[in-house]
């Protein structure tokens, strides 16, 4: 019997028992490629990992119109990371970051940054894309190695599109919380409020630069 919970599974006695009488039957390598058969076989498709797009794929649908999108790689001093840090309320894992922008003749369709962090134990990956103005645009998971009981629904991440970095951009104020997922609700709105801060600082006129 095997019990299969909204978080994760449990391997019940009788599988336990199942795995370690096949085991004690086999030596050398059958024994480990069965048991990882048996494993993989058992692991409901919820836990498996996903990758969902490439970015390549996940920009093409983001600027569809688009003429070109440029690579403009921003590198942050140390006072600069510390400042963008203070205006997300968030930590940032790197110094460097790569915006890519959507042009279309001479107007600028939007910036768009990808975002990779750890949700409980296993990472997320999302591409965040936002507007000339400032506003979010939308935001397209691009990679979830949670199982997928934790994944973001679409109605949820519908609430994002328009919004500003502002002090009710935080889960309790003008997010709510998705439930049964309370980690990735808070980490996506991490990575929203990292980029948005992250363009604020560095980006104008269709140019994102650092110090």
């Amino acid at each position: 019997m095997i019990e299969f919970t909204a978080g994760g599974f449990n391997f019940i006695s009788t599988t336990l028992f199942f795995l370690s009488r096949l085991s004690a039957r086999m030596t050398g390598f059958l024994p480990i490629l069965a048991l990882s058969l048996v494993i993989l076989l058992l692991t409901p498709p919820s836990l498996h990992p996903k990758v969902f797009m490439s970015r390549e794929k996940a920009l093409q649908i983001v600027y569809p119109d688009a003429d070109t999108i440029e690579k403009q790689r921003v590198y942050l001093s140390k006072d600069l990371k510390h400042e963008i840090e203070q205006k997300a309320k968030s930590k940032l894992s790197s110094s460097i970051y790569t915006f890519y922008v959507g042009k279309k003749g001479g107007d600028v369709l939007g910036y768009s940054v990808i975002d990779t962090h750890t949700v409980r134990t296993e990472t997320e990956t999302v591409l965040i894309t936002i507007n000339p103005d400032g506003t979010l645009r939308q935001i397209d998971v691009l990679a979830f190695f949670e199982p997928r009981d934790y994944l973001p629904t679409n109605r949820w991440m519908g609430l994002f599109p328009g919004r500003s970095l502002t002090k009710k951009l935080r889960i309790g104020s003008d997010i709510p919380h998705m439930t049964g997922a309370t980690l990735t609700s808070n980490a996506i709105v991490d990575s929203i409020r990292r980029a948005m801060a992250l363009f604020e600082t560095t980006c104008s006129s269709g140019v994102c630069k650092g110090i």
